[in-house]
């Protein structure tokens, strides 16, 4: 995971000074300096953090008005075009899948070069214009969770009003939680009306 990921840094930036923080409160921390100039060339954040969404933290950052890095990077198990516009608008520059290869982060770290451009991430699409039932998304999404197929996550965002719409508020909450924190076995359980053990 994380050790690899700063035993890469340190390989491939043996100059660069290295700092790993665990929790999202620690590196808003670290980071509120109030220097009015970037405090690090690249911060990599993992969505997945024990405090916080990744999404959250670079929320905060950005809302600071500062930029925390030159360039900001957020890490996901998951890799969707609307998930990269999501990350886009909440501060980083790129959207990158776990595990972070060796050429990615050379690439992140030449920060004279610049990133390559994503193709824009389609519009969400009305299931009343694709001929898609409302029982169709239902089933297509719990298949899709079933076989932890990250294209649930797609058809999440594309249908998530419908999806609130159809089901009762308790349950559209938990689904909604367990989709944002990519825990596919709860927002099973949320969309079958089913307790977690």
């Amino acid at each position: 995971g994380h050790d690899a990921l700063v035993a890469m840094l340190r390989t491939l930036a043996p100059a660069a000074e290295v700092e790993q923080l665990s929790q999202g409160e620690q590196a808003l921390r670290a980071l509120d300096e109030g220097s009015g100039q970037p405090l690090c060339d690249l911060l990599i954040v993992d969505w997945v953090l024990p405090d916080m969404e990744g999404g959250e933290l670079l929320e905060r950052l950005s809302s600071s008005g500062v930029p925390a890095a030159r360039r900001t990077v957020l890490l996901s198990a998951f890799d969707t075009p609307l998930l990269r516009v999501r990350a886009q608008r909440q501060g980083a520059q790129a959207l990158c899948a776990k595990p972070l290869l060796p050429h990615s982060l050379r690439h992140l770290l030449d920060l004279d070069r610049p990133l390559p451009t994503e193709a824009p991430a389609p519009e969400p699409a009305d299931p009343a214009a694709e001929g898609g039932d409302p029982a169709t998304l239902l089933g297509e999404l719990d298949a899709l969770l079933d076989d932890a197929d990250s294209r649930a996550l797609t058809l999440w965002e594309a249908h998530e009003s419908t999806f609130i719409d159809l089901l009762p508020a308790q349950r559209a909450r938990a689904l909604a939680g367990a989709m944002q924190r990519f825990d596919f076995d709860e927002a099973q359980a949320a969309l079958r009306g089913e307790r977690k053990p």
